[in-house]
């Protein structure tokens, strides 16, 4: 499973802004981690990260949508007309975090992971 960025939506409005993925496959939204970042050049980001969101586990399908609102709220999801879903996340932040005009965002895959208590 692979996940597309759509966008940011609504930047800077706390209550609206989103960033939008399309799922391109089924599988488990919990491998994917979002973080911003800031722009370097016109295809590089800063090592540099902010803000990270791991979704929590969750099946998703090919075409369903999962959207990562920056406020408060609690996650859902809605059946769409077209049998997809509209998967709904939310980071808890009281401000909006895509201001700056080089603020992005970075998904990452982290599939597989590890880790270790010592």
């Amino acid at each position: 499973m692979k996940l597309e960025i759509l966008g940011v939506r609504s930047a800077g409005d706390l209550f609206r802004e989103r960033v939008v993925f399309r799922a391109d496959g089924d599988g488990d939204i919990g491998r994917f981690l979002v973080t911003t970042s800031r722009l370097t050049g016109e295809k590089s980001v800063s090592s540099h990260i902010e803000n990270p969101f791991w979704f929590p586990d969750k099946s998703v399908k090919s075409g369903d949508t999962v959207v990562l609102y920056t406020k408060l709220g609690g996650n859902n999801s809605v059946e769409n007309d077209d049998r997809t879903t509209s998967h709904f996340y939310y980071m808890g932040k009281d401000s909006p975090i895509y201001v700056l005009p080089d603020v992005c965002v970075v998904l990452m895959d982290s599939n597989p992971w590890v880790f270790s208590t010592k």
